[in-house]
């Protein structure tokens, strides 16, 4: 599915400040509809399960990236 596809499908409209790629790969699996729109290979949404990092014992949310790698 094209850029314009997966943005039309959505209702809205090809925006050309977008990565064109990249908004293919916000439909992951393709056909389940655009989940993101990233700006560039390695942005995205970042969120976390403060409920799950309470039932772990991790009282604060990561923030270097090493905290994410060793949460996980």
């Amino acid at each position: 599915m094209s850029p314009g596809e997966v943005m039309e499908e959505q209702g809205n409209e090809a925006d050309l400040n977008f990565i064109p790629g990249l908004i293919v790969l916000g439909d992951f699996p393709p056909g389940s509809g655009l989940l993101r729109t990233p700006q560039g290979a390695t942005s995205g949404m970042f969120a976390r399960r403060t409920d799950v990092l309470k039932e772990l014992g991790l009282a604060a949310p990561p923030a270097p990236w090493e905290d994410v790698l060793a949460y996980a």
